[in-house]
């Protein structure tokens, strides 16, 4: 089990970051601390990080490619009807802005449990602060979304 917390940062976002997860990675002789990393640590959890960016990516330029990419066909409702509602929400909401305060991410082998705290403005209204919850399924070797947006 890895068990961490720290700040991520995409392009001018920067978020705070918890982590649970099940990784498996080597460790390999070194001068620095007697035993270090191998590099290849964290895979999961920077592919999780890859489908958040690519989800707050789709969003602020409203691009309905992105999330094509990134949601399961599996997704919970139909993926289709899914995909027709963000393009809906899309071009309603021309001016918006989301930011990410914190991502708490847990995963457990082929699931994992995304919790996201951010705040969203539409047009000229206030933001308003927000909580949501994504499930993932790690398919094909990278996580997708199969539930929650």
């Amino acid at each position: 089990m890895v068990d961490g917390t720290g700040e991520v940062t995409w392009k001018d976002h920067r978020a705070s970051l918890s982590y649970l997860g099940r990784e498996a990675f080597a460790m390999t002789p070194c001068n620095a601390a007697g035993w270090c990393a191998d590099g290849a640590q964290f895979r999961k959890l920077r592919s999780a990080l890859s489908v958040l960016f690519r989800r707050l990516d789709g969003f602020e330029r409203g691009d309905l490619d992105l999330y094509r990419i990134i949601v399961s066909e599996r997704y919970e409702g139909g993926r289709a009807a899914l995909l027709a509602r963000l393009k809906q929400d899309l071009a309603s909401a021309p001016a918006r802005r989301l930011v990410v305060k914190g991502w708490q991410i847990r995963v457990e082998r082929d699931t994992a449990t995304v919790g996201e705290d951010y705040e969203l403005s539409v047009g000229d209204g206030p933001p308003r602060a927000l909580r949501a919850r994504y499930d993932l399924a790690w398919e094909d070797g990278r996580w997708r979304i199969v539930a929650g947006l």
